[in-house]
Order: structure tokens, then C-alpha cells, then sequence
């Protein structure tokens, strides 16, 4: 579910919101209410997994600039060490 677009939010939400309003003016207040309920938990859950989403990207990055600093790092002692 992380990788579901922001579009793709908005056009499910779209078409629940749709649903929801053709369900109002039908008079199913019962039916309505659980389903605005049930939304609103997907809505969360669509949220959480987007920062997820963004802090494992961050996580991500994090590790690259520190295997790449290891590297960096270790061919610089590695000279050093050559050189003497």
C-alpha cells in the first residue's frame, strides 16, 4: 500500500466521498456512517504508510552517505598506509 500515489488516493477518495453522497440522499444513515468511519481509518492508514514511506527513504539516503563516507574513508587509510 506504500506505493500508491497520492493520485490514486485522491481518486479513491473521490469515488468514496461519491458513494457517500449518493448514500445520504438515499436516506441510508446506518450504511453512510459506518462507511465515513471505515474512510476516515483508510485515510489514516494511507497516511501512516506514506510517512513510512518517507522516513524509510530518509533512512535510506542516511545509509548510502555513511557506506559512501566508509569508503571514501577506507581508500584514503588505505593510501596512507600504502604510502608510508
Amino acid at each position: 500500500m506504500s506505493f500508491l500515489s497520492q493520485a490514486r488516493h485522491d481518486k479513491f477518495l473521490d469515488a468514496a466521498w461519491t458513494t457517500i453522497t449518493r448514500l445520504e440522499n438515499e436516506g441510508c444513515d446506518t450504511q453512510t456512517e459506518e462507511f465515513k468511519q471505515t474512510l476516515m481509518l483508510l485515510q489514516n492508514i494511507f497516511r501512516q504508510c506514506d510517512d513510512l514511506t518517507a522516513q524509510l527513504r530518509t533512512l535510506i539516503k542516511q545509509y548510502e552517505y555513511v557506506q559512501t563516507n566508509t569508503r571514501l574513508k577506507l581508500r584514503a587509510s588505505r593510501s596512507k598506509h600504502l604510502k608510508l
